[in-house]
């Protein structure tokens, strides 16, 4: 019975997801489905929509929002711990979509948070079926993935697991390490004119 703890961190802003984000917990208060109340969202870090998410946490309504604007590497990590959802909202179809990697979903998936995440970049190639994906934009799609994992509390656990391991296996220091050696000391390819 314990809240889900959702956390979205780092740049919050509309290019990141934070419309979106905004979106779903004013819809969700509206309509008070009783799954809601068992989650709370977190929200660390700045960006130009912070001042939204600070807006939604004076209101005492459910689910609940604290803001915890930027905090210390230490503090963060103590968030981590006790964390079991992470959103990595980038927009599918935003200007961020094709040419950034969203590293917030290796860190989530290393500290076995279920990773939720628009489908961009190479977050597929990273995390395989260890994740939540959004196929677009809709903040009544979210909301349906936010439901499925409160009432689905084991098989969300078990999804985190695996993103964790898809991380441990693509991201490995060794693998990670032969892959940049081999593009730095890789001979030169010569092109025939």
């Amino acid at each position: 019975t314990t809240p889900f703890c959702i956390l979205f961190s780092g740049t919050v802003s509309f290019d990141t997801g934070g419309q979106l984000l905004v979106d779903v917990i004013q819809m969700l208060r509206e309509e008070s489905p009783t799954w809601a109340k068992n989650i709370q969202f977190e929200i660390t870090g700045k960006g130009d929509c912070m001042s939204q998410f600070q807006c939604l946490a004076e209101e005492v309504k459910m689910p609940m929002v604290i803001v915890h604007g930027r905090i210390t590497n230490s503090e963060y990590h103590q968030m981590l711990t006790r964390t079991q959802v992470g959103l990595a909202l980038k927009p599918n179809l935003g200007k961020l979509a094709n040419t950034t990697f969203p590293s917030k979903v290796i860190e989530f998936a290393s500290h076995q948070i279920l990773v939720v995440s628009t489908d961009i970049s190479d977050v597929r190639k990273v995390l395989s079926n260890g994740a939540i994906y959004l196929t677009n934009d809709d903040p009544r799609l979210l909301i349906d993935k936010l439901r499925w994992i409160v009432e689905n509390r084991e098989q969300a656990n078990d999804l985190a697991l695996k993103g964790a391991r898809a991380v441990n296996l693509t991201c490995a220091p060794e693998k990670v390490g032969l892959m940049l050696k081999q593009f730095i000391f890789a001979p030169p390819i010569l092109v025939n004119k």
